[in-house]
């Protein structure tokens, strides 16, 4: 069985639809060889879904589970989200653990797992996962700088590896450069100084600097970020392989 949360969009479901129809998530869930396998948008902008979804998957996942069971056969459980929607897989994890312990998470594949809500835990993953990979963005990308990670340590016996990427928010979740596109300000190497303080001299008590003795730089190029974005797919591909998620 396959849960699958996409990252934080638009609240419009067709400009949803366009704008992430290339995602890694989007990728898995039509890639998954199970026939029980469930896709859901990520949150709207304020991110108010993120614990609601984790509750309504962990019904699913809880009905499926009873349900295999009572006719005998084998139960495996994979889960992959993008940024708010790796968190809500996370919580779904952690629901899972309190309401059944016996079912285990085979393989949960996370991409820049980012917890804004006010409602909702995800900083660990919890123990009955058996593996988790765990692809972060590169904090010298500059993206997203005003948000941190969520999923970054995990309660024994749960094992996850994590990998940092550089990349945008956008790129870990195979949607390269629809996001920001981050720079910053270095001081400008075409601008004389000593010639600027010479022609005002009679000023220096006024110590701003006019607008040239400074430009703005990319810290990250379209180009780089669909690079770092295609190393994510190949490494996160790889692990999904290793341990059954996909074929």
């Amino acid at each position: 069985m396959l849960v699958a949360v996409d990252g934080t969009g638009p609240w419009n479901d067709e400009t949803y639809r366009r704008e992430m129809s290339g995602s890694f998530v989007s990728k898995i869930y039509n890639l998954f060889h199970g026939s029980e396998k469930h896709y859901r948008r990520g949150p709207t902008l304020l991110g108010l879904e993120t614990g609601p979804i984790a509750n309504e998957y962990a019904d699913v996942i809880l009905r499926q589970y009873k349900e295999t069971k009572k006719n005998g056969g084998e139960f495996k459980l994979f889960l992959t989200g993008y940024s708010r929607g790796a968190a809500s897989v996370i919580g779904v994890a952690y629901l899972l653990n309190n309401y059944e312990p016996e079912i285990k998470v085979d393989f949960m594949a996370l991409f820049d797992a980012v917890d804004r809500s006010p409602i909702m835990t995800a900083d660990t993953i919890p123990s009955n996962v058996k593996m988790c990979y765990h692809a972060i963005r590169d904090q010298n990308a500059g993206s997203r700088t005003y948000f941190g990670n969520c999923g970054t340590t995990a309660d024994h016996p749960a094992v996850m590896l994590k990998r940092t990427f550089f990349a945008t928010h956008a790129g870990m979740g195979g949607i390269p450069w629809t996001g920001d596109h981050p720079k910053k300000v270095i001081a400008n190497p075409t601008f004389n100084m000593s010639e600027y303080i010479q022609n005002n001299r009679f000023n220096m008590h006024d110590r701003s600097l006019p607008p040239e003795a400074t430009i703005e730089v990319e810290m990250i190029t379209e180009s780089q970020d669909r690079g770092g974005s295609s190393e994510v797919e190949k490494w996160m591909w790889e692990g999904m392989i290793k341990y059954g998620m996909l074929k």
